[in-house]
């Protein structure tokens, strides 16, 4: 069974819509519809879709992208050739990840583990980042959590310890060998001094491009729904580059009447509710 069809029994234990092509699969996501598979896909996979097939999911937006020949606004972060120590072009950042694997020990953690333990630092993580009422509860948490619990075989959670603590995790989107998407990264901020990312990154890259053979990792498309260093850090320290992308955007109407009024008056008004949505057209419209 390939990775289509197990998203497809995780998006139903989830509770989310989702429509496949048989080639390209889409979900809901905070009634935006979005692809959900590798970040590398080529147009003709989408040679069979059209947007009237999704109506029958509850989103307002619809956006898929494919890759581009030229240098583009939209891409994906990937890395795709492993990393051994010695390749790091900097010698800081190569003793940085020294320190990091001194000082913390990466591994894979049961899903159980993360249930009983994972929150607090779920918590702590976002507390410096964003505001307390964005944060879920824990009730939601477990709920999330315990929804991958039967999809080893495409969900892999990884745990940072420094001696006993448990100080942050990482939760892995595996398709087939093709991709390993770093899909959530949370640390507890007390622990940073001892530069836990940089050992949580070094070994991903190794673990999923040495050892199991996977064409890349990403870290995800551009971010539009808020400022990230995380992707700068990747590109700049870890050997991840841009893999630039052609970006297609489809606004239900009347609602696209609406948004292209907003979009021109952008730099007068500002919404934040709706600005990933305004990012996310200008970047499609310098595509064209």
């Amino acid at each position: 069974m390939g990775y289509i069809e197990r998203y497809q029994d995780l998006l139903k234990k989830q509770n989310i819509n989702y429509f496949s092509t048989g080639k390209v699969l889409f979900r809901e996501y905070n009634k935006i519809i979005v692809p959900l598979g590798p970040i590398l896909q080529d147009k003709d996979q989408y040679s069979n879709f059209s947007v009237n097939d999704l109506k029958g999911l509850k989103g307002f937006l619809i956006w898929w992208s494919y890759t581009s020949e030229k240098e583009s606004e939209w891409y994906g972060v990937i890395k795709d050739s492993y990393f051994d120590i010695s390749d790091y072009k900097s010698s800081n950042v190569r003793n940085q990840i020294k320190k990091g694997l001194k000082n913390n020990q990466i591994k894979k953690l049961d899903i159980d583990y993360l249930l009983e333990n994972g929150y607090s630092t779920y918590k702590s993580a976002l507390k410096r980042f964003t505001s307390v009422d964005k944060i879920i509860c824990e009730e939601t948490f477990v709920r999330n959590i315990s929804a991958f619990k039967g999809f080893n075989d495409i969900i892999d959670i990884w745990g940072i310890f420094q001696d006993e603590a448990f100080v942050g995790y990482s939760i892995i989107y595996t398709y087939d060998k093709i991709e390993a998407n770093i899909s959530e990264v949370r640390i507890n901020p007390a622990y940073q001094k001892m530069y836990p990312s940089y050992a949580l990154f070094h070994m991903l890259q190794e673990y999923y491009l040495k050892e199991k053979g996977f064409d890349y990792v990403s870290d995800g498309y551009r971010s539009v729904s808020h400022e990230t260093k995380i992707q700068d850090l990747l590109i700049d320290k870890f050997g991840f580059r841009k893999l630039y992308l052609s970006l297609n955007l489809h606004i239900v109407k009347p609602l696209k009447w609406i948004f292209e009024m907003l979009f021109y008056v952008r730099g007068v008004f500002v919404i934040k509710k709706i600005e990933p949505v305004i990012r996310l057209m200008s970047h499609a419209k310098n595509n064209e």
